[in-house]
């Protein structure tokens, strides 16, 4: 994909872009895209019980990497929590 399709895609969900150049959707509070110039992540916002909170990274990919499938959902995103990361590589073997 090249960066132009990317953010075409972006659009077409309902996501736009706040100030701080993230990628919001209103119907999805919580989770936001942050497009670079290489790369295409996906982030959570986490609260904590003691009132903090932070914005978790939990898929990311290189944009000449992905691709759009039959669904129009993005592909070759990759998963960058450690746990889910060795529960896929065990499933593999």
């Amino acid at each position: 994909m090249k960066r132009l399709e990317v953010e075409n895609w972006l659009v077409r969900h309902g996501y736009s872009r706040d100030k701080y150049g993230y990628w919001k959707n209103p119907n999805k509070p919580g989770y936001r895209f942050k497009l670079s110039r290489v790369m295409l992540t996906r982030q959570y916002h986490q609260k904590f019980e003691g009132g903090g909170s932070v914005w978790q990274k939990i898929t990311s990919g290189y944009i000449k990497d992905l691709k759009l499938n039959k669904k129009d959902q993005i592909s070759g995103l990759r998963y960058n929590l450690p746990a889910v990361n060795s529960t896929i590589n065990s499933a593999r073997k």
